[in-house]
């Protein structure tokens, strides 16, 4: 099992990215970031309670350390500041 994090987990590509890893046998979503955090995202987006009842961190904050692998599903250039902290 592979843990994920998502960057950007409320918007239209985030939301997309829950939908297939909450559904893939081998990816265990392990954190999720996006500015507009400090809710669960299943109280934000309520189709998703039951499937994904994490709470949306700060991209500050998110536990990088035990993440296998990291979606950016952000602006154009925003993926670019953030991406190092994944290396």
């Amino acid at each position: 099992m592979k843990n994920a994090v998502i960057i950007g987990a409320t918007g239209f590509g985030g939301l997309g990215l829950i939908d297939i890893l909450s559904k893939h046998p081998e990816i265990k979503i392990s954190g999720l970031a996006a500015i507009d955090y400090g809710k669960k995202i299943s109280d934000m987006y309520p189709h998703l309670r039951g499937i994904c009842d994490l709470e949306v961190k700060s991209p500050e904050s998110i536990d990088t350390e035990n993440a296998d692998i990291a979606f950016l599903s952000t602006p154009d250039q925003v993926g670019m500041n953030i991406a190092s902290k994944f290396c």
